[in-house]
């Protein structure tokens, strides 16, 4: 049991930090502007795909958090290495990281009861869609309006004292 919880943390890091990789690459090779809240959209349920194949219980949905956060720090991280250089808002990835635990959670629900039954699975399966519209509108809402960043963090002279 215990070996099966730190796997699944292990995939939940690996996974938030092949998605930065992923998205840093994305965004600093694109040749257009996308909106934000589309990229938002994208952002969201993209990073989620890896988490839906290894997530079987409700509470293995909270790793999500751990991953959403390992997510914005690492994509951070990527983009003070590729040169384009961007703060580390804690508030930021608190944000992200309950926006996701809240999708990820909803996913980890559908999952464990699609295997009980197809009302369940049913329920489940508007669960996730509900959760997903609610992480992307906490997203949105704090993106749009909370301008100022909280509690922000320099990476670069942060290693640098390291």
């Amino acid at each position: 049991m215990r070996t099966d919880v730190a796997t699944k943390l292990m995939l939940s890091i690996a996974s938030g930090v092949a998605m930065a990789l992923y998205f840093t690459l994305f965004y600093s090779y694109l040749p257009f502007e996308i909106p934000q809240n589309y990229m938002l959209a994208l952002e969201l349920f993209i990073v989620s795909l890896p988490f839906y194949f290894f997530l079987v219980n409700t509470e293995d949905g909270l790793l999500g958090v751990a991953g959403g956060f390992v997510y914005t720090f690492s994509r951070t991280l990527f983009s003070n290495i590729l040169g384009e250089y961007s703060l580390f808002c804690i508030f930021d990835a608190f944000i992200f990281s309950i926006a996701f635990g809240i999708y990820t959670t909803a996913m980890a629900f559908q999952k464990e009861n699609a295997m009980k039954e197809a009302k369940l699975s049913m329920v489940g399966s508007v669960s996730v869609i509900l959760a997903f519209f609610v992480a992307l509108f906490m997203l949105i809402v704090y993106n749009t309006y909370f301008v100022n960043k909280y509690m922000c963090v320099d990476l670069l002279r942060w290693f640098e004292f390291c």
